[in-house]
């Protein structure tokens, strides 16, 4: 209830610099708030309702668990944000080997990919030994062996292989600078994506 108040207190105070604001999109990045996730509807109806015309919730989660807890959960999120690259099947695992109910309930659900460069890692040769743990040094190893084997980019790789992924709905990506927005737009722009597929 402690993180509900908080977040109440968080969004009047950004209602002063978006007075003229419709719509909100309120996307959480702290799992604790799972437990609190049946409250949220009384919360909402409660504190910010009737200062919107339209609301979109997230939650941004980190692991297959969590989104099996929401998926039990008398609650849906608008949309759900998770982590997911090139070569991480923990989601096609888990979306595979639910029941029909929970498969229904998911499909009700926006799946936001972000991520999906692993932070950069699968982009820079420069962190490919960089990693704490040997287990993802190896890993980044293999990738750059099969990107060299490739004919295609890095970020091709990684982009369209979440694009192909049809339980996902959006891609979050970040950029450090102009020149990697410009190769971004290239790149959805280009045939190497397909549009059928693209929004």
């Amino acid at each position: 209830l402690e993180n509900l108040k908080k977040t109440t207190s968080e969004i009047e105070r950004n209602q002063l610099y978006f007075s003229d604001a419709k719509s909100l999109n309120l996307l959480i990045h702290n799992t604790n708030f799972l437990k609190d996730l049946c409250k949220w509807p009384e919360f909402l109806n409660t504190n910010i309702v009737n200062n919107y015309e339209d609301i979109n919730f997230g939650i941004s989660i980190y692991t297959p668990q969590e989104l099996d807890i929401i998926l039990k959960s008398s609650f849906l999120p608008k949309f759900i944000q998770l982590p997911i690259c090139f070569g991480d099947f923990r989601w096609h695992h888990f979306i595979a080997n639910l029941s029909s109910e929970l498969l229904g309930k998911l499909n009700k659900i926006e799946i936001h990919a972000r991520s999906i460069f692993l932070q950069g890692s699968l982009l820079r040769k420069s962190d490919r030994h960089n990693f704490a743990q040997p287990l993802f040094n190896s890993e980044i190893a293999r990738w750059w062996d099969f990107v060299e084997k490739s004919r295609d980019k890095p970020y091709e790789i990684c982009l369209n292989s979440i694009i192909q992924n049809s339980q996902i709905d959006n891609i979050n990506v970040g950029i450090n600078s102009i020149s990697e927005l410009s190769t971004l737009k290239q790149f959805i722009e280009s045939d190497f994506v397909d549009k059928d597929n693209y929004d």
